[in-house]
């Protein structure tokens, strides 16, 4: 009995692991306006306010931005540190977000 009981939490913690689990994100700068600039993926591809990703841009050092706003398909983010180049137009943006499987039908 009781071996079955650890087997059943076992299986529920595997399932729960599977149904959270943290992704890399990869978009591009779209716009770039005042202190801060729009990324092309938005709260449908798991962003949210307040989520801190790294601002690649080349010739430069990776700055680290946070999203400020967010819609479907697209967020504005703001550095978190000075930024030596500003960024570009195209230049990456990498996030690690975590995505929940929905639920079993």
């Amino acid at each position: 009995m009781v071996r079955a009981g650890v087997l059943v939490l076992m299986v529920c913690l595997a399932a729960t692991a599977a149904e959270q689990s943290p992704v890399e994100l990869r978009c591009r700068v779209t716009y770039v306006s005042g202190d801060g600039f729009y990324v092309d993926a938005g709260s449908d591809d798991g962003l949210a306010e307040g989520i801190s990703g790294v601002l690649r841009v080349t010739g430069a050092e990776p700055v680290e931005v946070q999203v400020v706003a967010v819609a479907p398909s697209s967020a504005r983010l703001r550095p978190l540190a000075a930024i030596a180049v500003p960024p570009s137009r195209g230049d990456e943006v990498v996030f690690e977000v975590t995505v929940t499987a929905p639920p079993p039908a």
